[in-house]
């Protein structure tokens, strides 16, 4: 039985620890997810700044962060609870 991925992903932002955190109930790329969305928040702002003169979070240096939490098993689509340690 092979494993699929899930069709959803949370995303968890910490401003005052400056973190971008993805959360993947399987656990599979949780880090590299986090660093492309820290990267990603990083560029929105920049674009904000530019184009519209918005400077709000631009002071935030986002870097990406890992959630410990428990890894679904089974690999299905499953809304049962995961409970996770936010900071």
């Amino acid at each position: 039985m092979g494993t699929k991925r899930l069709p959803f992903l949370f995303q968890f932002f910490n401003r005052t620890l400056q973190k971008v955190c993805v959360f993947d109930p399987l656990g599979t790329t949780e880090e590299k997810d986090s660093e492309v969305a820290a990267s990603r928040f990083r560029q929105y702002f920049k674009m904000q700044q530019i184009h519209r003169g918005k400077t709000d979070w631009m002071d935030v240096k986002w870097k990406h962060g890992v959630l410990d939490h428990s890894k679904q098993q089974d690999g299905f689509w499953n809304a049962g609870f995961s409970p996770v340690d936010i900071f």
